[in-house]
């Protein structure tokens, strides 16, 4: 039981995920006061690994309804609050505190949004999403959906009142490649189409459908569910600009820039604090070969990403890009438009371009356009930098010297290029 007095219920449903489980239990062990799986067929060591985390386990025979079972899950809870989880979720160390400041007692019904940090093919960059997954319990609060599957509808039916948090999951589960990946992505596929037709004024139901045809590189058919959300009305602003995020990117995809544009607009007017927006504006700016464009782009992302990934995006679902790749497509674009503006003749421009880098190459670009500008001593500052990294560099102190007697400084020249014969 945590501070406050109340007590937590972590519920997962689960089949053969003895490779996922333990990890996922022992986040959340010394927070629940009980751990609830429901096992939906499994036929390997999960239900054993389970029991060895102090789980209780109940079954459940899966029927192409994960809502029904999730909600046979939290029959079994007994805590004040609830926290769901899927077996390839962790909940973050740093998490932990927040968690707690959560669970205290409340007067009516509320509801959590949680952060969850979705962890890609590479292993290496992450999505960005939020989910109701914390609750109180109460019985009038059930999932609904028979895939992605959700407790908001319900809640709010129950006067439920909705908070954010940040309190953070760590998702594995998109890693997936190969046949377990194009498994999933096909089961996803018939319950998702199924969901739509039965429910075919369900914005998220289209919307979820949409990310599907998205995956599987079905372009126009995902630009039509895209649509039909977004024609619907039913988002929230935060949800409804990571879809104008998701449409715009998909139109990027078949050239239609004009409107990818205005729905990014949308989305940045509203939302500032995101990284997808800015990187949709990164994808547009290369597509028009605009570099101070995409670099600007690019820049925004760098300056949002530190806060985003400690306290979460203002948006439903975003993305998080490594900084190093940022820092690194920064570097390759500076090229680009340095040889642009030499090529063009612009050396200001290319000057205004190459200050900012201190690295060696740099500077060296930096001194040979001082050069073109007849700035002859800002050119020998930077050549000595270089120096004093690359002492007795024999290259740089001849182009120091042919300066120094450029500029009528000839005992100095004699004095370096003496040096180098000595």
């Amino acid at each position: 039981m945590v501070a406050g007095g109340t007590s937590l219920s972590v519920c997962l449903i689960v089949r053969d995920e003895e490779e996922m489980l333990g990890d996922c239990l022992a986040s959340v062990a010394d927070l629940a006061d009980q751990l609830v799986v429901v096992d939906t067929g499994s036929n390997d060591r999960t239900i054993e690994i389970a029991r060895e985390c102090g789980a209780e386990v109940h079954h459940f025979e899966l029927c192409d309804d994960f809502s029904a079972a999730r909600n046979a899950s939290i029959t079994h809870a007994t805590g004040d609050w609830i926290l769901w989880l899927d077996a390839d979720e962790r909940l973050e160390v740093d998490s932990i505190p927040e968690l707690k400041r959560c669970l205290r007692r409340e007067r009516r019904p509320v509801i959590y949004r949680v952060r969850i940090r979705n962890v890609k093919a590479d292993g290496k960059s992450t999505s960005l999403s939020d989910a109701h997954r914390l609750f109180t319990r109460h019985p009038g609060i059930r999932f609904d959906g028979i895939i992605h599957e959700q407790i908001s509808p319900s809640a709010h039916q129950v006067g439920a009142e909705e908070r954010g948090s940040q309190i953070f999951l760590y998702h594995l589960g998109y890693g997936l490649e190969g046949a377990a990946a194009a498994a999933k992505q096909a089961r996803n596929r018939t319950l998702l189409e199924k969901r739509v037709q039965e429910h075919p004024d369900d914005a998220y139901a289209h919307y979820t459908l949409a990310h599907n045809y998205r995956e599987a590189k079905e372009l126009e058919a995902a630009i039509d569910h895209y649509r039909k959300a977004l024609n619907l009305g039913q988002f929230a602003a935060p949800m409804k600009a990571s879809l104008h995020n998701a449409l715009a990117d998909v139109l990027l995809d078949l050239g239609q820039e004009q409107e990818a544009q205005d729905l990014i607009e949308w989305s940045l007017g509203r939302f500032p604090r995101q990284i997808a927006a800015y990187y949709l504006l990164f994808r547009l700016a290369e597509k028009q070969t605009d570099l101070t464009a995409a670099s600007a782009a690019l820049q925004a992302m760098q300056q949002q990403l530190p806060d985003i990934s400690r306290h979460g995006s203002d948006l439903s679902t975003d993305v998080t890009v490594d900084s190093e790749i940022i820092a690194k497509t920064l570097d390759q674009l500076a090229v680009r438009r340095f040889n642009d503006s030499l090529e063009k003749a612009d050396y200001v421009q290319a000057l205004e371009i190459a200050e900012p880098y201190a690295t060696d190459p740099w500077r060296e670009r930096q001194a040979l356009v001082c050069i073109k500008l007849g700035r002859f001593e800002e050119a020998i500052d930077r050549y000595h930098s270089l120096l004093q990294t690359h002492p007795g560099n024999e290259n740089l102190i001849k182009r120091i010297a042919a300066l120094y007697a450029k500029l009528g400084r000839r005992e100095e020249a004699v004095k370096l290029l003496a040096a180098i014969q000595s």
